[in-house]
């Protein structure tokens, strides 16, 4: 294998596992983020006074 070969592969790879490790901070990010909304919002509904009246 050439030199120029083998740097491709290590750029091709360091590519590959960069993609990666994105997709799962972005998954991890997303997902805390959402999963907080929800408890705020549970929390919002709960709060609520049961019979509100109408507008």
């Amino acid at each position: 294998m050439q030199e120029g070969e083998k740097l491709l592969e290590i750029f091709w790879a360091v590519m590959i596992f960069a993609s990666i490790a994105w997709y799962f901070f972005l998954l991890f990010y997303v997902g805390v983020k959402g999963g907080w909304e929800i408890l705020r919002m549970g929390r919002r509904l709960e709060d609520k006074p049961a019979h509100s009246p109408p507008h």
